[in-house]
């Protein structure tokens, strides 16, 4: 728990304060690489009045406010004396840091605050690191690899490498094949893209079969049967008789019907016919 000097009144609560203004005026942020750059403040607004008081409080007070996590490098030391009225908290922050010659990294929810010499020094490491590896990728012997889609459109899958080609790269169609010069790692990307949408379409197989029968063939299917009866005694009169058959006449069924057809026994021992015809109805 750090406890402030006695000459420093407490500070204002923010919760107190008025709502910050839509608009900050536009204050030159510390640092190097930003001077001159107009920044503007959206942090809640805070009071600070303290006289000779140890930088480390200061800074605390303004992390409680903001949210944040503080870590202050143990090069940081000095003591200021501001009053600042109803200011944004990251406003009120560079103008504390900018008196002692002091800069912040914020990573996330941390804010690393240390001199300007170390961060600036830090920020020309990562920028001659970048340099470097832009160098080394520049001078990186170029491969080439040949892409052949057996399902997926050339133009379309061209299209889809095209997103991934290097400042260096070329990209040449063949008829069905695609020609590429490109950095190694990015011919890895495009190999797992290329895979990933040449596949085959899902599709839906629907099977039919069609019979075909005509009229004539059915009606050929079927059997005729014939015999004779020969009369007893010599006797009139029909044996049976299914299609208005008469004595001594003989009925055959009509043509392409099935049925019986009878010819009767006639007087004194004529003969009489049967016949018997089955067919396929129509």
């Amino acid at each position: 728990q750090v406890t402030l000097p006695k000459t420093a009144p407490p500070v204002k609560a923010p919760a107190a304060a008025a709502p910050a203004p839509a608009a900050q005026p536009a204050v030159t942020a510390a640092g190097p690489g930003v001077t001159g750059a107009p920044k503007k403040y959206t942090g809640k607004l805070i009071s600070l009045d303290f006289q000779n008081a140890d930088i480390h409080n200061i800074l605390r007070l303004i992390g409680e406010v903001s949210g944040k996590n503080v870590v202050v490098s143990d090069k940081v030391v000095g003591r200021v004396t501001l009053k600042l009225k109803d200011v944004p908290w990251d406003q009120a922050l560079d103008i504390v840091l900018a008196s002692q010659k002091l800069d912040v990294v914020e990573v996330g929810n941390v804010l690393r605050i240390d001199t300007q010499e170390t961060i600036r020094a830090e920020r020309e490491q990562v920028v001659k690191a970048i340099e470097e590896a832009e160098e080394r990728a520049k001078k990186a012997p170029l491969e080439q690899k040949v892409f052949t889609p057996k399902y997926a459109a050339v133009s379309v899958m061209k299209t889809e490498l095209e997103k991934l080609k290097g400042p260096r790269g070329k990209i040449t169609v063949i008829g069905n094949d695609i020609y590429i010069i490109d950095e190694p790692q990015i011919l890895s990307q495009m190999e797992e893209v290329f895979q990933k949408n040449d596949k085959a379409a899902k599709q839906v197989l629907i099977e039919s079969r069609i019979i075909e029968a005509t009229t004539s063939f059915r009606k050929t299917l079927g059997i005729n049967w014939g015999g004779n009866v020969m009369g007893r005694f010599g006797g009139q009169g029909e044996l049976f008789n299914f299609y208005g058959a008469y004595p001594g006449a003989f009925t055959s069924p009509p043509s392409g019907t099935a049925g019986v057809g009878v010819r009767t026994a006639g007087p004194f021992g004529g003969r009489g016919s049967l016949g018997v015809n089955l067919v396929d109805p129509v």
